[in-house]
């Protein structure tokens, strides 16, 4: 993963060319309400991809206590690889 600062001049595009990734990519991982306006100075968070061109997977793990309610626990287990 790499934290790019946002330059006078850039667009979304340029980006995303420049690192190999998609648009789309870096406005769902960013949350960019208006693809075409960036501020500059913004930070962007941009995935790296393997050696494959596919993206890299991260694993997340969790630990729930016995008293976490259990419709928390529902909404968390989709982002968790694992469960403790």
């Amino acid at each position: 993963m790499k934290l790019y600062i946002v330059r006078p001049g850039d667009s979304l595009y340029a980006i995303a060319h420049r690192f190999g990734v998609g648009v789309d990519g870096i406005v769902y991982d960013n949350q960019i309400e208006d693809p075409n306006r960036i501020a500059v100075g913004r930070a962007l968070v941009i995935r790296d991809r393997g050696p494959n061109g596919i993206w890299g997977q991260t694993e997340s793990a969790g630990y729930a206590y016995p008293t976490i309610r259990e419709s928390v626990l529902r909404e968390s287990l989709p982002a968790l690889t694992y469960l403790l």
